[in-house]
């Protein structure tokens, strides 16, 4: 999707963007929802029970400016005394959920989340294993009771009245994919995650950085101070228009055939994905909601979800699920052997030419004993072809691998 999709939304943190050294719409789009989503929480939620607490990740490549929106949220809660709701990178599970105690609404801001991930799927670490859980299960709970871990000598039940968790993290495209395992992508955490590729490198921006404006900073305090869960022991509902009920049907019903064709097809991770893009263009449009509230802070009762909000955020939702799997499919691995496979055909596209069994291993620095599983695995698939071309300076004929032309 181009970034003009991304204007038409309504994202408190677009207004310092262009202060950023390189400022980048996408990435302070995922910036503003996450934001908005943990200051919202537990004070706003949908005629279906939704919530706001969103886990949002924004991909893009090194050096591309993913800093900035992390920076300026936490500027923003800063100023509005919400010190309390920031929160960095996660430790263990445990501590996760300890957290908790401190305030019911947390942003967590991690940078290269590829590399938690990758403790995670590695097992090695049991804390970090017991992030993965503790994700999850708050993702759940926000609309619920979450019980804190029982303890030895623990004399009464800690209990977290609907929680809000949200988490705003960055990474490196292929590092991101490529650290999921299977049960990641099977488990319910890949369709929790609200992806944003953050495309291409921004031009750099020379223009002076200047404080966070007043106005956001007061629009955040009125959040802070709205508590309709101490006052009425519920979240304020912000209703749905007529026909914006008729567009989430419609929804509804593109996932749930889409989710029968996984179904058939026995595929688990398209299955979970789909099965959630609903969920996730309503958090999407609520947050939106909430952010338009900035306009004309006053009278909550104004807010209202309208078919044009539905139709906005089901469109940027559809086109994130279509990238999400078609990355997961390309760059997620069940082994070395198939990440390598993958890393072959990359390289392959890349160069346009013919490879010698040389070229791949100075280029992809692996060994022999490493890449010829890889190359095995290809040809009997089918990917990989072999040629006879001049190998080297002097001319003589050698193998050669090329792309499969059919």
């Amino acid at each position: 999707m181009r970034s003009d999709g991304y204007r038409q939304l309504p994202a408190i943190t677009c207004k310092p963007m262009p202060k950023a050294k390189r400022p980048h719409r996408q990435l302070a789009f995922a910036g503003a929802i996450a934001l908005v989503g943990c200051l919202a929480g537990r004070r706003i939620c949908d005629e279906m029970n939704c919530r706001t607490n969103i886990y949002v990740m924004g991909l893009a490549n090194s050096a591309s400016g993913k800093d900035f929106p992390r920076s300026v949220s936490m500027q923003i809660l800063t100023a509005a005394g919400l010190h309390h709701y920031i929160g960095g990178k996660i430790g263990s599970g445990e501590g996760l959920l300890d957290s908790l105690n401190r305030s019911l609404n947390r942003l967590h801001h991690t940078d290269e989340l590829s590399v938690m991930l990758s403790e995670i799927a590695s097992g090695k670490n049991p804390a970090k294993e017991s992030i993965m859980g503790a994700l999850l299960s708050l993702y759940s709970d926000s609309s619920n009771v979450s019980v804190q871990r029982t303890l030895a000598k623990q004399e009464k039940t800690v209990v977290y009245d609907q929680p809000c968790v949200c988490l705003f993290g960055t990474a490196v495209p292929k590092l991101y994919y490529g650290a999921m395992n299977e049960k990641m992508l099977s488990n319910g955490f890949l369709s929790r995650l609200f992806i944003v590729d953050g495309g291409n490198r921004a031009p750099t921006n020379y223009r002076k950085r200047e404080p966070i404006p007043e106005r956001i900073v007061e629009y955040a305090k009125w959040w802070a101070n709205f508590n309709p869960i101490t006052d009425q022991k519920s979240p304020f509902t912000v209703t749905y228009s007529a026909d914006a009920v008729t567009a989430i049907r419609e929804l509804d019903a593109l996932a749930d055939s889409e989710c029968s064709r996984a179904g058939f097809a026995d595929d688990n991770v398209k299955l979970s994905v789909w099965g959630r893009v609903s969920e996730q263009t309503r958090k999407l449009a609520l947050i939106c909601a909430a952010s338009r509230y900035y306009d004309f802070l006053g009278d909550i009762t104004s807010l209202r979800i309208s078919k044009t909000d539905i139709d906005l955020c089901s469109k940027i939702v559809l086109h994130t699920t279509k990238r999400m799997l078609w990355f997961a499919n390309r760059y997620s691995a069940s082994s070395p052997t198939m990440t390598l496979c993958t890393r072959i055909l990359d390289k392959l596209r890349i160069v346009k030419k013919p490879m010698p069994r040389s070229m791949l291993l100075r280029t992809l620095h692996v060994s022999s004993k490493e890449l010829t599983p890889a190359i095995d695995t290809l040809l009997e698939r089918g990917d990989l072809e072999i040629d006879y071309s001049n190998v080297g300076m002097r001319g003589v004929t050698g193998i050669v691998y090329i792309l499969n032309r059919k």
